[in-house]
């Protein structure tokens, strides 16, 4: 039973029989042409080939793992099938290249020829077979043409309450004239970049761990969407913190606060004393300690002087600060790594600076050291520009 037929929709779960179905994610690289296969496989230089290979995988993993291992808790963020080293099994094909990722105990590539098979071939070999004998295959096309290409992530046969799943974590398949297009070194850097971004935005909001696909990035992107239209319709009713802390708590919403940590912690203690409103874990070891204020207190005075507020709030975060140097064990054994944490005051909108005092709140972020002073329009741009940055993954 065939599963794909280019150009597939993913994610798909398609029905294969009464009680069988294919869970599977993964993304289109190049979609199919309409004319012939025009590459011969006679006319491939295997030595080309073969580095050209490497040093695709190569830059990919270097970068997942780079980015990876910037995350202490990865293994509760991201899915199995982007954790560890990966024996990765390429084949040529007389029409394509498929290549298979396999769990290992150190990074590998091989590289083979198997010039009487086709990639349908070699995909076939690697079929999921379910207890009744039947099966789903992963790839189908016309034989001779341009079939694309694709990227899969470890698929699921289910039939009834049983699932089956492949041994390999990631399935590349990618015919003889569009090898060009996809063995580009900085397009696999970004899509390391890509897969380890919309994983750890998923796990901020709270989302399910998914493999990697335009199922997970859709649903990032739609919730994220979500998350920020509301939060400008919680600001324009002018609530007070606590509504803005409770909202900012749910967990969805804390991607708003800074949606590059790494983790979002609301309401941490600090001894008996202080509860900073949030904790955000920027890097190993790196935090910044959050105060929410209102969104409808004005930051300056007509004179643009800071107003009572905000020099109240901003004494608060340097009260946080001169606690953690008192108490760096304790501190270090709440927030691990914690030293010199840096700090924010969240209040007002942009519109209640006056326009001639708009340099006042940078002059003081500037000369402020660690502490940082920032509207709720200065979240809403970031999470705005996060939106668009992931739209264009």
């Amino acid at each position: 039973m065939a599963l794909f037929h280019p150009p597939p929709s993913y994610p798909v779960t398609p029905a294969l029989g009464e009680d069988l179905r294919v869970r599977q994610s993964g993304r289109a690289w190049l979609f199919p042409g309409t004319d012939p296969l025009r590459t011969r496989v006679q006319d491939v230089d295997l030595g080309e080939l073969e580095q050209r290979l490497r040093s695709y995988y190569e830059a990919y993993y270097s970068h997942l793992h780079e980015r990876l291992s910037r995350y202490p808790a990865r293994s509760d963020i991201f899915p199995d099938v982007l954790l560890g080293p990966r024996h990765i099994v390429a084949e040529l094909a007389a029409d394509g290249v498929v290549v298979i990722h396999w769990p290992a105990q150190e990074q590998a590539f091989e590289f083979e020829a198997s010039l009487h098979r086709t990639a349908q071939d070699i995909t076939g070999l690697h079929r999921l077979w379910a207890s009744s004998g039947r099966s789903a295959t992963f790839f189908q096309y016309d034989a001779g043409s341009d079939f694309g290409a694709y990227q899969m992530w470890r698929p699921e046969l289910i039939e009834g309450s049983a699932t089956v799943r492949t041994n390999w974590t990631r399935m590349d398949i990618a015919s003889l004239d569009s090898l060009d297009s996809v063995l580009v070194e900085s397009q696999a850097v970004e899509y390391a970049e890509n897969d380890v971004q919309v994983a750890a935005d998923a796990y901020l909001m709270g989302l399910a761990p998914a493999s990697p696909g335009k199922e997970q990035q859709d649903r990032v992107i739609a919730e994220l969407e979500f998350a920020i239209d509301e939060f400008e319709r919680v600001l324009a009713r002018e609530p007070d913190e606590k509504l803005i802390q409770q909202y900012l708590t749910i967990k969805r919403n804390r991607i708003l606060l800074d949606p590059g940590a790494l983790s979002i912690m609301p309401q941490v203690k600090l001894g008996a004393e202080y509860v900073p409103d949030f904790v955000i874990q920027a890097a190993e070891g790196q935090y910044v300690l959050v105060e929410i204020e209102r969104p409808a207190l004005p930051l300056l005075t007509e004179k643009g002087r800071p107003r009572a507020e905000l020099v109240h709030a901003q004494q608060q975060v340097k009260d946080w600060f001169d606690w953690i140097g008192r108490h760096g064990e304790y501190a270090r054994s709440v927030l691990p790594g914690i030293s010199e944490p840096e700090g924010w005051v969240i209040m007002g909108r942009r519109s209640s600076i006056p326009a001639q005092h708009r340099n006042v709140l940078a002059r003081e972020n500037v000369e402020a050291r660690r502490l940082t002073t920032k509207t709720y329009d200065d979240l809403l741009d970031r999470a705005r520009q996060h939106l668009a940055n992931l739209r264009q993954l």
